[in-house]
This record gives C-alpha cells, structure tokens and sequence, in this order.
C-alpha cells in the first residue's frame, strides 16, 4: 500500500521492484481502477480520498465486504490476482468470536490461479480441522494478466 497522506497532495512517488505489479486505485472495496506496471519509478495520480495498492506478480489478494465487527460475517470471498504464471493462496478461517482455533477448530483454504494460454484455471480446497463448518459458499476471481486484461470466474464452494 502506497497511502497519500499529506494535505493537498496530488499523488506520491512509488518504486516498484523486481517484476510486474497491479496497481489499484480507488475508494473503497468495490472501487477498481487498475493498471499493470513493469518495474521502475512511477509518481501516482492520487487523491486524499482514494487509496494505492499494489499486488505483486503472480500474488492473489484475497477479501470480503467490510464489517462491523468480527460476527458481521459474509459467505462470499473476491479475490484479486496479477498472475502471469500461476499463484497461490492459503486463507485461513475460524469463528472470528471464541478461542476455539486455539483448540484446533478452524479451516483453510487453498486458492490456486494457474495462467493457461489466454484463459486460466482455478482451484480451491477447503480442509476443515476439528469439524469446523466452511461457511465460505462462493469465491469471485478478478484475474489481471500480464496486459492488464481481466478474466473473471466464480467458484461455488458446494462444488469443491
């Protein structure tokens, strides 16, 4: 993340390294104006409102819509990716209210985006430990590739 945090500012610098990366600017979660960028050094349009973040090659950024509080749960997971190759994700998920992880309660999920010609493929596991319950139904995928071109799928989780 690249936050612009000075009064009046227009924007920031920003080098990035080593590979390709995806820059999103926006407002909030649903907010998406992205662009790809080799690496080097960039100054970005940005407002005080807005944010910058950026997500490496062949990374997934895994969220949900925002809550309240840790019982204000949603059933639905977006996941965004830069994947020129193939990415992988663990996400991890309990309760969010009891200590019932510590006890070996909880579940992970293992997302993997592999780049196949203009297309990609996508697979999920979820290995529930202790009878935990997935309460993950779908997963949205926003895959970018190396052009800044996107590819959606969507995963029902009763199908995995």
């Amino acid at each position: 993340a690249a936050p612009v945090h000075s009064q009046n500012a227009r924007g920031r610098s920003v080098t990035l390294p080593d590979c390709k990366w995806l820059a999103w600017r926006g407002t909030d979660y649903t907010s998406r104006e992205m662009e790809v960028f080799a690496p080097g050094t960039y100054f970005f349009d940005c407002r005080l409102d807005q944010f910058l973040l950026f997500i490496k090659e062949d990374s997934l950024f895994v969220m949900t819509s925002p809550g309240q509080n840790t019982q204000t749960r949603t059933d639905e997971l977006t996941v965004i990716g830069l994947v020129t190759h193939s990415a992988e994700f663990t996400c991890y998920d309990d309760d969010g209210t009891t200590y019932q992880y510590e006890h070996g309660k909880y579940g992970t999920l293992r997302m993997k985006v592999t780049a196949e010609g203009s297309d990609y493929s996508v697979t999920c596991k979820y290995n529930a430990h202790d009878g935990y319950k997935n309460r993950i139904k779908r997963i949205n995928f926003e895959i970018y590739n190396g052009k800044g071109e996107l590819v959606r799928k969507s995963i029902e989780m009763s199908n995995v």
